[in-house]
């Protein structure tokens, strides 16, 4: 996946992302996942770790990630850098 802040382009993973849709791509955000962790990247603060593991899914909504792990079934809230 490329990325593109304006004046420069950079890849951000060589992984296959799927599904881009509403959820991944907002407010000037991409959430995406690198080497069993997620990923966020905007043109302001370019690509930054926001959680160390894989999540079984995960939205984004203002600035806010929320997503959830194992089979609990629990729903976390975090705030993307």
């Amino acid at each position: 996946m490329f990325v593109n802040d304006g004046s420069v382009t950079t890849e951000l993973t060589t992984q296959f992302v799927q599904p881009m849709d509403e959820y991944t791509i907002e407010d000037g955000r991409i959430i995406f996942p690198e080497n069993d962790q997620m990923h966020v990247w905007s043109a302001a603060g370019g690509e930054q770790l926001w959680l160390d593991a894989l999540p079984a899914s995960a939205i984004q909504a203002d600035g806010v990630a929320y997503f959830l792990t194992g089979n609990s079934g629990a729903l976390y809230r975090v705030s993307l850098p």
